[in-house]
């Protein structure tokens, strides 16, 4: 019976010894502080993510420090496509750009000496001009170089925004009567007006007009602010570059000028057309901006007073005058006060907007990088599980009982 009884104590000893090395085994990592992150995010600061040529444009780059430490070095670079967008300003200052590559060498420090603690946040913003079109370009950031405590912890990761495509500039042009929904009579004056858009965020350096008539209804008598070139057959009217005159200069970004022209109706017709075309576009950055064409059908209708006007003295014709007053027509063209006219279309801003294209960069440090205890003891590493241990113990175990049964049976 003490045999056994003892059996008993020892098997429940080994188990108890077993269970509670088990338990420590997972009780170390409970007392481990959990593998942090540092999350980098990138956002479009615009409501769409369609970008004009000469559009300003500003992204804001977020860091923050979830790990469980606090960080005295985060190296952030910015990587943008240079043949694409120009470099403007960066808000705090960079401390490097090179090519494409704008680099904050320690964002850590920017708001505290002593480094981001748990949970900070860093703010970044960039500043860009789009000078070239593309369909889709990529904007890239990576956050490196992490150190905690005067060591290094980490390499960093990487991302890229999705494609955003910067699109070229436009010259629209409308062409209509003055006044509106006129009706043209043979042998009296025809005014047009022909209004001109720099739809772009970039300043027009080059534009022509073209303006095209049909000659056996329509005959050219002037134009302002100033006289195109008139072509040979007569039909055509060519203001070769508009964007280099006195009057005018570079167009600014979504601003519009205005030409007239002055035609007399020469005789009825019904819907001849009347078109303008704008063409040979560039842009300050040497882009080709993409024309427009404007056609205007307009219907000519015979005059009731071609036979010659009454002056109301029933003995003489006055073969100058077309109505029936006393006093001779000389019809004088007037010249319009030629203008700069600024569309609705409200310039572009670099002011900010609730970002909508968020780009996220998540690094994760790994095991050997972060601390390994809180406090720390001075482990570097898991120690693996003493099963060594437990078979030494279950072997003293059984050689004791079996010299206790061994005493027992010797008389």
């Amino acid at each position: 019976m003490k045999l056994q009884r003892l059996l008993h104590v020892l098997a429940i000893s080994l188990a108890l010894l077993i269970a509670t090395l088990v338990g420590l085994q997972h009780l170390q990592p409970i007392s481990q502080a959990q593998s942090g992150d540092i999350i980098v995010t990138k956002a479009l600061n615009r409501p769409n993510n369609v970008v004009r040529v000469g559009d300003i444009l500003s992204f804001t780059i977020t860091v923050t420090n979830q790990s469980a430490f606090t960080l005295t070095n985060v190296t952030i670079t910015d990587t943008f496509d240079s043949s694409i967008l120009q470099f403007n300003q960066a808000v705090p200052t960079e401390d490097s750009v090179s090519g494409s590559v704008i680099r904050w060498d320690n964002v850590a420090v920017l708001n505290n000496p002593a480094g981001m603690q748990v949970g900070d946040v860093v703010t970044l913003t960039v500043f860009f001009r789009a000078v070239h079109p593309q369909d889709a370009v990529v904007n890239a950031v990576e956050g490196g170089d992490i150190i905690r405590d005067g060591s290094q912890s980490g390499n960093g990761a990487n991302g890229q925004t999705d494609p955003e495509p910067v699109v070229g500039g436009r010259a629209p042009v409308f062409k209509a009567m003055e006044p509106p929904d006129s009706t043209p009579v043979a042998g009296l004056p025809v005014t047009f007006t022909h209004i001109i858009t720099n739809d772009s965020g970039a300043i027009l350096t080059q534009l022509a007009l073209t303006d095209t008539y049909d000659a056996n209804f329509l005959e050219f008598n002037a134009a302002f602010p100033f006289t195109p070139n008139i072509t040979s057959p007569i039909g055509t009217l060519v203001w070769t570059d508009l964007a280099t005159t006195s009057y005018f200069g570079p167009l600014q970004p979504d601003t519009a000028i205005i030409i007239t022209t002055v035609f007399t109706a020469l005789t009825q017709v019904v819907d001849t057309v009347n078109q303008a075309e704008t063409g040979n576009a560039r842009d300050e950055f040497s882009n080709d901006v993409t024309g427009d064409a404007f056609q205007v059908p307009i219907t000519v209708i015979d005059n009731p007073d071609t036979g010659g006007g009454d002056n109301g003295d029933d003995t003489t014709t006055d073969d100058s005058d077309d109505d029936d007053d006393d006093d001779d027509d000389q019809t004088n063209i007037v010249a319009p006060t030629a203008t700069l006219a600024t569309p609705a279309t409200a310039t572009p801003m670099a002011d900010f907007i609730t970002p909508t294209a968020v780009l996220t960069v998540q690094q994760t440090l790994t095991d050997s990088d972060s601390p390994r205890f809180l406090p720390e003891t001075g482990l570097s590493k898991k120690s693996p599980f003493p099963w060594w241990l437990v078979g030494l113990t279950t072997i003293g175990l059984v050689l004791a009982a079996w010299l206790l049964a061994k005493r027992q049976q010797t008389p």
